[in-house]
Protein backbone atom coordinates (compact mmCIF):
# COMPACT_ATOMS: atom_id res chain seq x y z
CA UNK A 1 0.00 0.00 0.00
CA UNK A 2 1.23 3.47 -0.79
CA UNK A 3 0.42 6.46 1.39
CA UNK A 4 0.31 9.93 -0.14
CA UNK A 5 2.89 11.15 2.35
CA UNK A 6 4.75 7.90 2.68
CA UNK A 7 8.06 6.29 1.61
CA UNK A 8 11.43 6.48 3.31
CA UNK A 9 15.09 5.76 2.83
CA UNK A 10 17.43 6.79 5.65
CA UNK A 11 21.06 7.52 4.87
CA UNK A 12 22.83 8.30 8.14
CA UNK A 13 20.79 7.15 11.16
CA UNK A 14 23.85 7.42 13.37
CA UNK A 15 23.81 11.19 12.92
CA UNK A 16 20.64 11.31 14.95
CA UNK A 17 22.47 10.77 18.21
CA UNK A 18 25.72 12.61 17.48
CA UNK A 19 23.92 15.73 16.28
CA UNK A 20 22.07 16.41 19.53
CA UNK A 21 23.62 19.59 20.88
CA UNK A 22 23.74 20.07 24.59
CA UNK A 23 23.23 16.40 25.40
CA UNK A 24 25.83 14.65 27.54
CA UNK A 25 27.30 11.35 26.41
CA UNK A 26 25.48 9.67 29.32
CA UNK A 27 22.15 11.07 28.12
CA UNK A 28 22.75 9.97 24.56
CA UNK A 29 23.81 6.53 25.75
CA UNK A 30 20.62 6.19 27.79
CA UNK A 31 18.50 7.17 24.81
CA UNK A 32 20.26 4.62 22.64
CA UNK A 33 19.62 1.90 25.23
CA UNK A 34 15.95 2.83 25.53
CA UNK A 35 15.56 2.82 21.78
CA UNK A 36 17.27 -0.57 21.56
CA UNK A 37 15.01 -1.97 24.28
CA UNK A 38 11.89 -0.88 22.42
CA UNK A 39 13.11 -2.24 19.10
CA UNK A 40 14.53 -5.56 20.29
CA UNK A 41 12.37 -6.37 23.31
CA UNK A 42 8.98 -4.96 22.35
CA UNK A 43 8.89 -5.02 18.55
CA UNK A 44 11.25 -7.58 17.06
CA UNK A 45 10.25 -11.26 17.07
CA UNK A 46 12.27 -14.29 16.01
CA UNK A 47 10.10 -15.38 13.06
CA UNK A 48 9.77 -11.90 11.58
CA UNK A 49 11.65 -12.66 8.34
CA UNK A 50 10.99 -16.41 8.05
CA UNK A 51 8.38 -16.14 5.31
CA UNK A 52 10.52 -13.77 3.25
CA UNK A 53 13.43 -16.18 3.47
CA UNK A 54 11.22 -19.08 2.36
CA UNK A 55 10.10 -17.38 -0.86
CA UNK A 56 12.01 -18.42 -3.96
CA UNK A 57 14.04 -15.76 -5.71
CA UNK A 58 12.84 -15.04 -9.22
CA UNK A 59 15.05 -14.98 -12.27
CA UNK A 60 15.65 -11.36 -13.28
CA UNK A 61 13.65 -11.73 -16.51
CA UNK A 62 10.76 -13.73 -15.08
CA UNK A 63 8.85 -10.78 -13.65
CA UNK A 64 10.45 -7.90 -15.52
CA UNK A 65 7.10 -7.27 -17.23
CA UNK A 66 5.82 -5.60 -14.04
CA UNK A 67 7.95 -2.55 -14.84
CA UNK A 68 6.70 -2.17 -18.41
CA UNK A 69 3.37 -1.36 -20.01
CA UNK A 70 3.26 -4.38 -22.29
CA UNK A 71 -0.03 -3.42 -23.88
CA UNK A 72 1.48 -0.15 -25.06
CA UNK A 73 4.48 -2.06 -26.37
CA UNK A 74 2.18 -4.36 -28.35
CA UNK A 75 3.38 -7.46 -26.52
CA UNK A 76 -0.05 -8.62 -25.32
CA UNK A 77 -3.52 -8.84 -26.75
CA UNK A 78 -5.62 -5.98 -25.32
CA UNK A 79 -8.73 -8.15 -25.74
CA UNK A 80 -7.43 -10.51 -23.07
CA UNK A 81 -8.08 -9.94 -19.36
CA UNK A 82 -4.47 -10.61 -18.35
CA UNK A 83 -2.59 -7.32 -18.69
CA UNK A 84 0.30 -7.56 -16.20
CA UNK A 85 2.41 -4.57 -15.47
CA UNK A 86 -0.06 -1.97 -16.74
CA UNK A 87 0.06 1.15 -14.57
CA UNK A 88 2.41 -0.31 -11.94
CA UNK A 89 5.22 2.12 -12.71
CA UNK A 90 2.65 4.91 -12.91
CA UNK A 91 1.48 3.94 -9.42
CA UNK A 92 5.05 3.96 -8.09
CA UNK A 93 5.74 7.40 -9.51
CA UNK A 94 2.48 9.11 -8.54
CA UNK A 95 0.55 9.77 -5.33
CA UNK A 96 -2.31 7.84 -3.96
CA UNK A 97 -4.14 4.60 -3.73
CA UNK A 98 -3.46 0.93 -3.27
CA UNK A 99 -2.09 -1.31 -6.00
CA UNK A 100 -3.58 -4.79 -5.78
CA UNK A 101 -2.00 -7.90 -7.27
CA UNK A 102 -4.44 -10.81 -7.47
CA UNK A 103 -3.95 -14.39 -8.53
CA UNK A 104 -4.65 -18.00 -7.71
CA UNK A 105 -2.84 -19.78 -4.88
CA UNK A 106 0.63 -20.84 -5.99
CA UNK A 107 0.65 -18.50 -8.99
CA UNK A 108 3.78 -16.69 -7.78
CA UNK A 109 2.40 -13.55 -6.14
CA UNK A 110 4.81 -13.77 -3.18
CA UNK A 111 7.77 -14.33 -5.50
CA UNK A 112 6.67 -11.35 -7.57
CA UNK A 113 6.41 -9.12 -4.51
CA UNK A 114 9.87 -10.12 -3.31
CA UNK A 115 11.18 -9.38 -6.82
CA UNK A 116 9.58 -5.92 -6.71
CA UNK A 117 10.93 -5.09 -3.25
CA UNK A 118 14.47 -6.14 -4.20
CA UNK A 119 14.52 -4.55 -7.65
CA UNK A 120 16.50 -1.35 -8.16
CA UNK A 121 13.84 -0.05 -10.55
CA UNK A 122 11.41 0.12 -7.63
CA UNK A 123 13.74 2.45 -5.75
CA UNK A 124 14.39 4.45 -8.92
CA UNK A 125 10.70 5.11 -9.54
CA UNK A 126 9.98 5.81 -5.87
CA UNK A 127 12.77 8.39 -5.81
CA UNK A 128 10.95 10.16 -8.64
CA UNK A 129 7.73 10.03 -6.59
CA UNK A 130 9.43 11.30 -3.41
CA UNK A 131 11.20 14.13 -5.24
CA UNK A 132 13.37 15.75 -2.54
CA UNK A 133 11.81 13.82 0.34
CA UNK A 134 13.29 10.94 2.28
CA UNK A 135 11.45 7.67 1.73
CA UNK A 136 11.34 4.28 3.36
CA UNK A 137 10.18 0.99 1.88
CA UNK A 138 8.87 -1.71 4.20
CA UNK A 139 7.44 -5.12 3.38
CA UNK A 140 5.65 -7.86 5.26
CA UNK A 141 4.65 -11.36 4.20
CA UNK A 142 1.67 -12.89 5.98
CA UNK A 143 1.92 -16.67 6.29
CA UNK A 144 -0.98 -18.77 7.56
CA UNK A 145 1.30 -21.75 8.14
CA UNK A 146 3.62 -19.78 10.38
CA UNK A 147 3.59 -18.70 14.01
CA UNK A 148 0.83 -16.45 15.35
CA UNK A 149 2.80 -13.23 14.75
CA UNK A 150 3.43 -14.26 11.13
CA UNK A 151 -0.27 -14.33 10.37
CA UNK A 152 -1.63 -11.50 12.51
CA UNK A 153 -1.98 -7.75 12.28
CA UNK A 154 0.00 -7.46 15.51
CA UNK A 155 2.96 -9.19 13.89
CA UNK A 156 2.62 -7.02 10.80
CA UNK A 157 2.68 -3.78 12.81
CA UNK A 158 5.56 -4.88 15.02
CA UNK A 159 7.59 -5.84 11.96
CA UNK A 160 6.78 -2.57 10.22
CA UNK A 161 7.72 -0.49 13.28
CA UNK A 162 10.97 -2.39 13.74
CA UNK A 163 11.89 -1.92 10.08
CA UNK A 164 11.19 1.81 10.11
CA UNK A 165 12.63 2.67 13.52
CA UNK A 166 15.88 0.76 13.12
CA UNK A 167 16.61 3.14 10.23
CA UNK A 168 15.10 6.20 11.88
CA UNK A 169 15.58 5.74 15.64
CA UNK A 170 14.81 9.39 16.33
CA UNK A 171 11.13 8.67 15.72
CA UNK A 172 10.99 6.05 18.48
CA UNK A 173 10.42 8.41 21.39
CA UNK A 174 7.62 10.36 19.70
CA UNK A 175 5.79 7.23 18.56
CA UNK A 176 6.26 5.02 21.63
CA UNK A 177 6.26 7.83 24.17
CA UNK A 178 4.58 5.87 26.99
CA UNK A 179 6.90 2.89 26.61
CA UNK A 180 9.89 5.23 26.41
CA UNK A 181 9.07 6.95 29.70
CA UNK A 182 8.44 3.65 31.48
CA UNK A 183 11.78 2.21 30.39
CA UNK A 184 13.56 5.47 31.19
CA UNK A 185 12.05 5.43 34.70
CA UNK A 186 13.27 1.87 35.20
CA UNK A 187 16.81 2.86 34.27
CA UNK A 188 16.79 5.98 36.43
CA UNK A 189 15.42 4.15 39.49
CA UNK A 190 17.59 1.09 38.86
CA UNK A 191 14.49 -1.05 38.66
CA UNK A 192 15.21 -4.57 37.44
CA UNK A 193 12.49 -6.00 35.20
CA UNK A 194 12.31 -9.69 34.40
CA UNK A 195 10.71 -8.86 31.07
CA UNK A 196 8.77 -6.14 29.30
CA UNK A 197 5.05 -6.42 28.80
CA UNK A 198 3.88 -7.06 25.25
CA UNK A 199 2.38 -4.00 23.55
CA UNK A 200 -1.41 -4.43 23.24
CA UNK A 201 -3.03 -4.33 19.81
CA UNK A 202 -4.95 -1.15 20.64
CA UNK A 203 -1.70 0.58 21.55
CA UNK A 204 -0.02 -0.57 18.33
CA UNK A 205 -2.90 0.91 16.36
CA UNK A 206 -2.47 4.22 18.20
CA UNK A 207 1.25 4.24 17.46
CA UNK A 208 0.65 3.42 13.80
CA UNK A 209 -1.67 6.43 13.57
CA UNK A 210 1.16 8.55 15.00
CA UNK A 211 3.59 7.18 12.43
CA UNK A 212 1.26 8.04 9.56
CA UNK A 213 0.71 11.55 10.94
CA UNK A 214 4.47 12.08 10.90
CA UNK A 215 4.50 11.54 7.16
CA UNK A 216 4.70 14.81 5.26
CA UNK A 217 6.27 16.39 2.21
CA UNK A 218 9.75 15.60 3.55
CA UNK A 219 9.06 12.14 4.93
CA UNK A 220 7.34 9.34 3.01
CA UNK A 221 6.59 5.61 3.20
CA UNK A 222 5.78 2.84 0.77
CA UNK A 223 4.49 -0.47 2.17
CA UNK A 224 4.44 -3.75 0.26
CA UNK A 225 2.22 -6.35 1.92
CA UNK A 226 1.91 -9.96 0.77
CA UNK A 227 -0.71 -12.56 1.62
CA UNK A 228 -3.51 -10.45 3.09
CA UNK A 229 -5.77 -13.47 2.56
CA UNK A 230 -3.46 -15.43 4.89
CA UNK A 231 -4.00 -13.04 7.77
CA UNK A 232 -6.08 -14.47 10.60
CA UNK A 233 -7.97 -11.17 10.93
Amino acid sequence: AQNNASHTFWSNPGDLWSSKKGHSSESVDLEQRICSDILHSLLRFSTMTYRYQEIDEAHQKTFSWIFYDQQQAGQIDPSQNHTPGVNFVKWLREDGGVYWIKGKAGSGKSTLLRFIVQNQLTELHLRYWARNSSFHVSSFYFWNSGAILQRSRKGFLRSLFFDVLKERPGLTRSIFDLEWEEIKCNYETHTICSGMNEIPMKRLDQCFAKLIRLANSKFRFCFFIDGLDESEE
